[in-house]
């Protein structure tokens, strides 16, 4: 081996051979870079005080290391199983729908029975907001404004996008320009004359945060919280201006303009507002009883609106505003979830109603409105676990109590299409996959009660159940091995699936279980207890190597146990390394804080991923009791698995699926750099081997070609601590 790394080295020092290669591969979506803090070796013990004291530790790997340089490239290539639905419009006959994952386009021909048609996706965002003229649709969110193109709603694309300051507000659109709330920075105006090239012309400030707005002429309505309405003129786009102010007494939060009068949504009434002189609008009338309305819609005589609010009931109005100085509230319908955004045609109002999805209200008599068709979403996406051609995910609906199983073909990445639904009553917190049986684990909350169920999955597109077991208690997570079925609970709960069809449970541990992993004589739980269970039904703690927080997800990799989880104390999560090679003795490695709470985590080569709350840090591991932080990536998932060059992630944006880009210097794609790599370079060169994946992560000296001096760089890197390699 020596003599083959001296003969490379020599050849290299005498340039023999090169050969030429242009990196032709397109680069991804660029990383953020990353927040988290390091804890070296031996140091997880001093971390209450290295945090008080504000002296964390740098990463100290046995090679130079630039922590903030991203090493991993990740883009999103397929979804679904979206929800939190915030806003919706109309395009003739569909409904464009604002997602936690982007916007999605239904067909409304019949309005009992929407379908789904087409959908785009633009990064996860909870409070996302539409506004439409023509074929395009103006969306919103925490990043600035995009333009979708639906002009064919089988084929929707993304035209073009604006940046602006980070607030998710509404907006409304006026020919070629685009007014946008923006929070405390006001009103914003976006020229979109060519929608595919959208840019920032002026905005106005305002005396407080800027919510929902309207338009007439040259006048934009703002509902202004939580002053009142303000009345800007925007006949000079780079200055708009404000000519006049309504003060309510209550917190205004949308507006409708219609006439001569403004419709004002105003915390716990509608405020009718006359605006025949802009310059002094005044009030008109009022409707006591609209609660904490978010949305509001005027078409003739009457006045549609949304409310809702934490700790309230969630309400649809209706109000007749025939005479604006008596307007009469004909009717409360609550059987909702969390309304936001509406759309009226004829009889029909569309809401958008949030972790339920789209719900259709005949109001053909406003004193009765009824439910007359919908289109579900209401799916909290909690596990997932891959087998073949399948990834199987369990949810939750929060609203209805249920659970589902739902089944997914990811033959092509690109276009996840989901094969079967079976709902598993109130299940859907865990999974275990064992064969063709999937082992479903959840809990209800509208009883408390928890379960599980076990499912035939033999053939996905029809998935039955086998057997099911209740009990009084909520289910967290599940591991199987052999005739055993390992619940966390309040309680370790050891249930005998010898018979699947009658499930039962044989014995218990008191010890409170939040998640769990099986292996051999040995079961993982929380953050880490050790239990010896070569007897199942009498398990023994026989180690412990506790981290600081309890653990939320622990994945298994070798004699290698990695953990994530939240110290509450702290108020920080962990991301952890522990050994196991003596399952009785296990020790940490190391201990990585995190700026939020670790939700859950997988492994890559050598590299782990850890989700946060609204983001995805990746670390190198090469080094387990040195991991250092190598990107991060704007997404956030309850569990995750990674199977070849995919991450599958689900959460409450519901399933995503992610493609891990090229490692500089990785050149047979293994997630790692070693001697393999050199090995599979040399074939390529020199012995007509197959070309590697990615060009550019093959020119790791970044000369523009990819020859021996590549395969020097890589062997000073990996056996002489040489510089890193960096194909940017």
């Amino acid at each position: 081996m020596s003599a083959l790394i001296r003969f490379f080295i020599i050849t290299a020092s005498v340039g023999l051979i090169s050969l030429s290669a242009t990196a032709g591969a397109e680069r991804p979506l660029e990383l953020m870079p990353n927040q988290s803090r390091q804890v070296g070796p031996n140091q997880a013990d001093d971390l209450p005080y290295l945090l008080e004291s504000g002296s964390m530790p740098a990463a100290n790997g046995s090679r130079p290391v630039n922590s903030a340089k991203n090493e991993l490239q990740l883009s999103v290539v397929g979804s679904t199983l979206w929800n939190w639905m915030n806003d919706v419009v109309l395009y003739g006959d569909y409904a464009v729908c604002a997602m936690s994952s982007g916007v999605i386009i239904l067909d409304i021909t019949d309005p009992l029975s929407p379908e789904l048609v087409s959908e785009v996706y633009l990064g996860t965002e909870t409070n996302r907001y539409l506004a439409i003229s023509g074929s395009h649709v103006y969306t919103s969110d925490y990043s600035g404004m995009q333009i979708i193109n639906i002009a064919d709603p089988a084929a929707p694309f993304l035209e073009g996008e604006c940046d602006l300051d980070p607030y998710s507000g509404q907006l409304v659109v006026g020919d070629t320009l685009v007014y946008l709330t923006r929070g405390n920075s006001g009103l914003y105006v976006v020229n979109c004359v060519d929608p595919e090239d959208p840019f920032f012309v002026g905005s106005c400030d305002t005396p407080g945060q800027t919510r929902g707005l309207d338009i007439k002429d040259t006048l934009v309505f703002v509902a202004d919280y939580p002053h009142g309405m303000l009345v800007i003129n925007v006949v000079d786009p780079e200055n708009p201006t404000n000519v006049g102010e309504y003060e309510s007494d209550g917190f205004a939060y949308d507006v409708a303009v219609q006439g001569n009068f403004a419709y004002l949504a105003d915390y716990d009434s509608l405020q009718i507002i006359n605006i025949t002189y802009p310059d002094n609008p005044v009030h008109e009338g009022t409707c006591e009883g609209t609660w904490h309305c978010w949305k509001i819609e005027v078409v003739d005589t009457l006045a549609y609106l949304t409310g809702y609010h934490y700790g309230s009931e969630p309400r649809f109005y209706i109000v007749n505003v025939a005479d604006p100085q008596m307007s009469q509230l004909l009717v409360t319908y609550d059987d909702l979830n969390r309304p936001s955004g509406l759309a009226v045609s004829d009889t029909l109002v569309y809401i958008a109603d949030c972790l339920f999805g789209m719900r259709v209200m005949d109001v053909s008599d406003p004193y009765y409105p009824v439910q007359a068709g919908s289109y579900f979403t209401a799916f909290y996406a909690n596990d997932v676990a891959l087998a073949g051609d399948y990834a199987y995910v369990t949810c939750y609906s929060y609203y209805q109590g249920t659970g589902n199983l739902m089944i997914i073909d990811i033959a092509d990445v690109h276009n996840p299409c989901i094969v079967s639904n079976f709902e598993t009553p109130g299940y859907g917190s865990a999974i275990a996959l064992v064969d063709t049986l999937a082992y479903v684990v959840g809990h209800n909350n509208l009883n408390d009660t928890g379960g599980l169920v076990v499912v035939s999955v033999a053939d996905p597109e029809a998935p039955y159940q086998v057997g099911r077991l209740d009990f009084d208690d909520y289910a967290l997570d599940v591991s199987v091995q052999g005739d055993y079925a390992y619940i966390g609970s309040q309680e370790l709960l050891i249930v005998n699936i010898s018979n699947p069809a009658s499930p039962f449970v044989d014995s218990t541990y008191s010890h409170y279980t939040n998640t769990i992993i099986v292996n051999g004589d040995y079961a993982y739980v929380n953050s880490l207890q050790v239990l010896d269970i070569t007897d199942p039904l009498a398990p023994l703690e026989v180690g412990d190597s506790y981290q600081y927080g309890f653990a939320s997800d622990l994945k298994l990799r070798g004699n290698t146990i990695y953990t994530s989880s939240y110290c509450s104390e702290l108020m920080i999560g962990v991301f952890g390394i522990v050994n196991i090679e003596d399952p009785e003795n296990p020790y940490h490695l190391s201990a990585t804080t995190t700026m939020s709470e670790a939700i859950c985590v997988d492994v890559w080569g050598d590299y782990a991923f850890v989700s946060q709350y609204g983001n995805l840090d990746i670390f190198n591991i090469n080094d387990p009791e040195n991991p250092y932080s190598a990107g991060t990536f704007f997404l956030e998932a309850n569990k995750m698995a990674v199977r070849d060059n995919y991450i599958f992630g689900v959460g409450w944006n519901g399933f995503l699926i992610l493609e891990i880009g090229y490692i500089c210097g990785d050149i047979n794609n293994s997630g790692a750099i070693d001697l393999l790599d050199i090995t599979y370079l040399i074939n390529y060169l020199y012995r007509g081997g197959p070309p590697p994946d990615s060009m550019e992560a093959s020119d790791v000296n970044v000369s523009g070609v990819v020859d021996i001096l590549d395969i020097t760089f890589l062997l000073n890197y990996i056996y002489k601590g040489g510089p890193n390699p960096d194909c940017m």
